[in-house]
């Protein structure tokens, strides 16, 4: 049989799925004359097909190499690349997956879905500038790609959480406090652990906002009743405050806590600061309040400005199942800007260590390690209200506050009857 012959009879084989039978007579023409490019190309295809994205891609590559100058052969190969990254990610082998990603873009430079995927594998691998650079990358080439845009806005958010973490971890560093634990990881790497958590946070928020409105649903909050009572706690805390007070509201959502207390606030000059991780809480805020020219709704991790009070209502109850030291570090350095942020005084609240164990999206703190931290670095001028709810506990802080910490004195179970957690 005649090698042309040979190759249509393949051809007809692969066209008609017999993928098996396809296979062999491809072979069968490669070991007659290996030199034809069209049977290697075909035989990488069909592999692809089946499943067996590392011999496609190898066989594509023997192809392009052979004869470099035939443009579909190197475009095969990228889109072969492409499914090997995919295998790769999907085994969890993120560095593979971006050196193919890597290797199809070199062969076919305007191949935008593998900047898409090589921007969520950066993401994967916890690289978030590559990952900015990638899809910025995608913007220049297709201007008005809406998802591109989607990821840039997204990595953007990252971006800005990873430095505000990474000051906060300074903070935390400067005043001489230590680790969770010994082992805990340097702060760039925990920055963007955090951030990437944060931004996952912030999009859960932007969801449940979207889908159930300015309601109790809409913030994740499983009763009205529950979302009321601990806004109440945190507007008795200013209650009969000075006038002319101003306050940080931490994870402030659509700003219900500022229509519980903008009565009490001066009638002049921003009075409210509320900041949120969730795009879409800040948005529904901004149009909630839009006659009131007391308060700014901002998208950020952490208080900008000092004001007189500082509370966070259910700000560090939700984690998605990461309740690692770095995360207990984070809330605990949280506390800490809180009160450096504050000039009379901050409160927040935390689900109790009982409540619904079998949601490990939640994180439940243990008030006596709480104050116990509190007490060593920050203030002991504490209030510790439970009465009010068998779901959450309540704690207020008063200036003056340690500016002064001994920084050998460690936070554990040993040394204080449990950890935050």
């Amino acid at each position: 049989m005649s090698v042309d012959l040979l190759f249509q009879q393949a051809v007809s084989a692969h066209k008609a799925n017999r993928l098996a039978e396809a296979e062999m007579l491809y072979r069968a023409m490669l070991e007659r004359t290996p030199l034809r490019p069209e049977a290697g190309y075909n035989l990488g295809l069909l592999q692809l097909q089946r499943g067996q994205a590392e011999a496609g891609v190898a066989t594509l590559r023997t192809v392009v190499e052979a004869d470099p100058a035939t443009e579909r052969y190197g475009a095969a190969l990228a889109e072969g690349l492409l499914i090997a990254s995919q295998s790769h990610r999907t085994a969890g082998r993120i560095d593979a997956s971006i050196a193919c990603l890597q290797a199809a873009i070199t062969l076919k430079p305007d191949f935008t879905t593998a900047y898409h995927n090589l921007g969520d594998a950066f993401l994967a691998g916890q690289q978030t500038e590559a990952a900015a650079a990638t899809w910025l990358r995608v913007q220049q080439l297709i201007p008005a790609n809406a998802q591109a845009a989607a990821h840039m806005a997204r990595i953007r958010r990252q971006l800005l959480f990873q430095q505000q973490t990474r000051n906060v971890f300074d903070l935390f560093r400067r005043e001489g406090i230590p680790p969770q634990t010994a082992a805990a990881t340097d702060d760039n790497q925990r920055s963007r652990l955090i951030a990437a958590r944060l931004t996952q946070v912030g999009d859960y928020f932007t969801g449940t906002v979207t889908s159930f409105g300015q309601t109790h649903w809409g913030i994740s909050a499983n009763s009205a009743d529950y979302h009321s009572s601990s806004l109440k706690q945190m507007a008795a805390f200013v209650a009969g405050a000075e006038p002319g007070w101003t306050i940080n509201d931490i994870g402030c959502g659509y700003g219900a806590l500022f229509g519980l207390i903008r009565d009490g606030l001066t009638p002049y000059g921003v009075r409210y600061q509320g900041y949120d991780i969730s795009p879409g809480m800040v948005a529904e805020a901004r149009k909630r309040y839009a006659d009131d020219p007391r308060h700014v709704f901002v998208l950020s991790s952490i208080p900008l400005w000092p004001a007189d009070y500082s509370v966070a209502a259910g700000t560090f109850n939700l984690n998605f199942e990461h309740d690692q030291p770095e995360w207990l570090d984070y809330i605990r350095a949280q506390i800490l800007l809180m009160a450096r942020m504050s000039r009379c005084g901050f409160s927040f609240n935390a689900l109790r260590p009982e409540y619904d164990r079998q949601d490990t999206n939640l994180i439940r703190l243990n008030s006596d390690a709480v104050i116990a931290f509190i007490t060593d670095f920050i203030s002991d001028r504490i209030e510790l209200i439970t009465n009010y709810s068998e779901i959450e506990w309540t704690i207020r802080v008063y200036a003056p506050y340690k500016m002064l910490v001994v920084a050998e004195r460690t936070f554990s179970s040993e040394n204080h009857a449990g950890s935050m957690k």
